[in-house]
């Protein structure tokens, strides 16, 4: 006679039931028994596989509940990845606006300076040229117009 205790898989590890006995007879009287052991040991056997699904139903609801909080923090970070490219993105267009005006600003009061010195420099060049003239005795005949709106003049000697 051959006894044997039930050896059940639960959840991938071993579970040893040593109050499960078979016994493997040739006697007829060892099949009732025998089938016994067998049905508690597929009820137990059961029982188990069922406590293994609840289980995985229950660790499939942690899960889901775990995976809602992460997709929350991911849009929370996102969103303040996002107002952080905006708050930067707007900095940058303001540094720019003001660079802008200032550049021309600068531009503006640079050609108004060179255009005051360039006025200055044919007023020179006007009162150096009469004093010529004065000098060797010829006259001023107007010619056309400056851009300012003076009257232009050429010099022609007096015979």
């Amino acid at each position: 006679m051959l006894r044997l205790s039930l050896l059940v898989i639960c959840s991938g590890f071993p579970l040893f039931l040593p109050w499960v006995n078979m016994v493997c007879g040739l006697h007829s009287w060892h099949f009732s028994f025998v089938s016994s052991s067998s049905f508690l040991a597929m009820k137990v056997e059961n029982m188990l596989k069922l406590k293994e699904e609840f289980d995985y139903k229950s660790l499939a609801r942690r899960l889901d509940i775990q995976l809602d909080k992460l997709i929350a923090e991911h849009e929370r970070q996102q969103k303040a990845f996002e107002d952080e490219i905006e708050k930067i993105n707007v900095e940058a267009q303001n540094w720019i606006s003001e660079f802008e005006s200032n550049q021309a600003d600068a531009l503006e009061k640079e050609g108004l300076k060179y255009q005051k010195d360039y006025m200055d420099s044919i007023k020179k060049l006007e009162e150096q040229f009469e004093k010529n003239q004065q000098k060797n005795g010829s006259e001023k005949v107007p010619v056309g117009l400056r851009e300012d709106g003076s009257a232009l003049t050429s010099n022609t000697e007096v015979a």
